[in-house]
């Protein structure tokens, strides 16, 4: 009986440490911090938006916490902002960059994606919108300006 209420007394931690966010990001140093941004972000576009996607143009990894009325779910939390440049010697989007992925700094997960044309998606981390079929795949559109 005594190892049963051990069992269960363990089993009961495993199942309170498994609903802890996935990660704390500020925890994480700067370098392994960069590479995981970098990962997250990779992933996403390439399940969401594939189409946007540059591998050249360099990125920019930027903090961010959430202010004003607009975000009201999210005022005071924190969030990594993944911006990817493209070469603009042969492209052009009227943003300036190709994607923008908006990662939550507590659950080390994607929130939102904004594209160079201006369109994006959101929610992306309530399990609600996983299966959502307005959740279509993102391609350059009109504006995607070839030189």
């Amino acid at each position: 009986m005594k190892k049963l209420m051990v069992l269960m007394f363990l089993l009961s931690i495993g199942a309170a440490v498994a609903k802890e966010p996935k990660t704390n990001l500020d925890r994480l140093s700067e370098k392994k911090r960069t590479e995981y941004l970098l990962d997250v972000s990779k992933e996403a576009i390439m399940k969401y938006a594939p189409g946007w996607y540059r591998e050249e143009g360099g990125y920019k990894i930027e903090r961010l916490t959430w202010e004003g009325e607009v975000n009201i779910k999210q005022r005071g939390k924190a969030s990594y902002i993944v911006k990817r440049y493209y070469d603009d010697s042969k492209e052009m989007f009227p943003k300036g960059f190709s994607t923008e992925t908006f990662i939550n700094e507590e659950t080390g997960t994607v929130s939102n994606m904004r594209f160079g044309d201006g369109g994006g998606v959101g929610d992306l981390d309530n399990p609600a919108y996983e299966n959502d079929p307005f959740l279509k795949k993102w391609t350059p559109g009109q504006y995607d300006i070839k030189k």
